[in-house]
């Protein structure tokens, strides 16, 4: 089974018909999405492997090891072997004596200068839900489903935390009824992805993290803050 891509994404999205304006609602869309094809791929996400007839992850991450693999295909960073395999970066991570293969858009080596400051605290890391939120009116919405989408499957099964997709305002149909939760309001551990230019960056505060970045760099914020949970980082 794949992972949930931009294009399974966008057909559910396709699926809903919404009371209001499909564009105003469409970030929200993005989000439920995600998460409902973050679930249905949960098993398929441990058993992902190479297409048949190539090398395996474990050759690959031995070639890397051994020191034969081209540096843009493999590295070791920290003690952990990257691998690039069809447009991805993979590590494999030990969780309490498991074994997860991670895929990530960016590698550590292109998000080092993606900035982490501040600090949670304790209560972060109470309960099983984060509440993933969105603006519901953002224009960059096709990032925030891609940067969503790697941290709801990071969240869920190797950090084995619930994503909630939540809005931040009540200003379109599909936010009637999910919750508004904004990092002042929230006293629950909140990630919000907060599209803005300027340089990436990951704001830790208390129970909410505030990942910011436009496009690509909003992908790669996430990366950074995934990396840093994992200790890598």
């Amino acid at each position: 089974m794949s992972f949930p891509t931009n294009a399974d994404i966008e057909r559910a999205i396709d699926e809903i018909e919404p009371e209001e304006d499909t564009h105003s609602n469409k970030s929200f869309y993005i989000v439920v999405s995600i998460v409902v094809l973050l679930f249905a791929g949960f098993l398929g996400y441990q058993q992902f492997s190479v297409p048949s007839g190539a090398l395996t992850f474990d050759e690959l991450h031995q070639l890397n090891l051994d020191g034969k693999l081209d540096e843009d295909k493999g590295y070791v960073y920290n003690g952990f072997s990257f691998v690039f395999f069809d447009g991805l970066w993979y590590t494999d991570v030990d969780r309490n004596g498991v074994n997860y293969r991670i895929p990530l858009h960016f590698g550590p080596r292109d998000i080092e200068d993606v900035p982490v400051f501040g600090s949670v605290d304790d209560s972060f890391n109470e309960g099983v839900d984060v509440y993933i939120t969105v603006n519901p009116l953002s224009s960059d919405q096709d990032y925030i489903a891609l940067a969503a989408s790697e941290l709801a499957q990071n969240l869920a099964v190797a950090i084995q935390r619930r994503p909630v997709g939540a809005c931040d305002r009540n200003e379109t149909s599909m936010c009637v009824e999910r919750p508004i939760v904004t990092c002042e309001t929230t006293d629950k551990a909140m990630i919000y992805l907060l599209t803005e230019t300027g340089k990436p960056s990951v704001q830790l505060d208390n129970k909410c993290i505030i990942v910011r970045g436009t496009g690509y760099d909003l992908v790669k914020a996430v990366d950074r803050l995934v990396l840093q949970w994992y200790g890598i980082m």
